[in-house]
């Protein structure tokens, strides 16, 4: 298999999967999760952390999953509906693109994070 360099952005935080696969091929069902960013960020200190640390939760949920098989199906669940609200963006039931916005004058402001996960941080 050929690598291909990854260009990594000042301010990005990637995530990293790579399978473990047997001489025939397949996946054994293991794998290898590797963050990768640039420590040569624009971001002030603050909200570097928080992102470092959103991105470390977000790698952690793979390890949570087979000790909380739930937590794994509701996931399974929520890309379920995203995946069905990009076939119908339109409809009432795009449960996962919901936005809020308002208007004053000629300027709209969207807010993107309707599920208020990062309020406390202020992410």
């Amino acid at each position: 298999m050929e690598m291909t360099k990854l260009e990594v952005g000042a301010n990005d935080f990637h995530i990293q999967i790579s399978p473990s696969v047997d001489e025939n091929h397949n996946w054994t069902g293991e794998i290898s999760i590797n963050l990768i960013l640039n420590t040569d960020t624009s971001l002030c200190d603050d909200d570097y952390y928080k992102l470092l640390m959103l991105t470390k939760t977000m790698c952690a949920s793979v390890p949570m999953y087979e000790d909380y098989p739930d937590l794994y199906n509701k996931a399974i669940e929520y890309v379920a509906k995203a995946e069905a609200a990009v076939d119908d963006i339109e409809g009432e039931d795009s449960y996962f693109f919901k936005q809020e916005y308002t208007t004053e004058d000629n300027v709209i402001s969207v807010n993107f994070k309707n599920k208020g996960y990062f309020k406390e941080e202020g992410v």
